[in-house]
């Protein structure tokens, strides 16, 4: 425990026996055994405390997978289900004898001419780290160092890094950034 070997423990019992002295040395070892158990109870009333208001006993926690409430992966996996497909797949579904409910009618889907190519998603699937560059302000312009591989973007409460190297070669803020005077890039 803490790299401690008992040469180490009887070296700092020792050197606490010289300095405290061996008339107080009872004394402090007995408010280390009360400070310790004090210490222990509290330990055992938080994990009864936790048992009790989850309902789950503290054995089963260990065995918890916390990356499955990663908000990042439960953003992308509700983002990569189609719900389009799954109603289709719905109303594709044979009605049961006896059902009554109205037939629902589904949006055709685009002919092919009319679909976007495969190589390009549409907007609304498109990554999430794809940086979109926002309309920039002439403060915000002027700002930019030459030589400045970073922008932050957004509030202060979600800002957005963006580097400059991804944003578009005509971007007045990749100008800026690449220029060797800054009053030329604007």
């Amino acid at each position: 425990m803490f790299g401690l070997t008992f040469e180490k423990l009887f070296f700092i019992l020792l050197l606490a026996a010289i300095v405290i002295g061996p008339r107080r040395l009872p004394e402090y070892a007995g408010q280390l055994g009360r400070g310790i158990r004090r210490l222990r109870a509290f330990v055992d009333g938080a994990r009864d405390g936790v048992t009790e208001t989850t309902g789950v006993p503290i054995d089963q926690w260990r065995n918890v997978d916390l990356s499955r409430y990663d908000p990042r992966r439960i953003m992308r996996d509700a983002l990569a289900d189609d719900p389009v497909a799954e109603r289709r797949a719905d109303a594709a579904a044979p009605a049961v004898e006896g059902d009554e409910s109205p037939a629902v009618e589904l949006d055709q889907s685009p002919s092919p001419a009319e679909s976007p190519s495969p190589a390009e998603p549409p907007p609304s699937i498109a990554p999430l780290s794809a940086p979109r560059a926002p309309a920039w302000t002439d403060a915000e312009i002027a700002a930019v160092r030459p030589g400045q591989r970073f922008v932050i973007v957004g509030g202060s409460a979600h800002p957005r890094r963006i580097a400059i190297v991804d944003l578009a070669e005509d971007d007045p803020v990749r100008r800026a950034a690449e220029a060797d005077d800054p009053a030329v890039a604007v």
